[in-house]
């Protein structure tokens, strides 16, 4: 195998793209529910 087939490239690129998305979009909900507990504890 000198190069990698485009097809299998763009598949891994996408598969990428999905996990860095899916990492981000954790990391906005962990945010929010600190922000959210944050709310609710400084209301008590």
């Amino acid at each position: 195998m000198k190069y990698k087939r485009p097809v299998s490239y763009f598949k891994y690129s996408f598969l990428a793209i999905k996990f860095d998305y899916i990492q981000k979009q954790k990391q906005y909900k962990n945010i929010f529910r600190k922000a959210f507990y944050y709310v609710i504890w400084s209301l008590m």
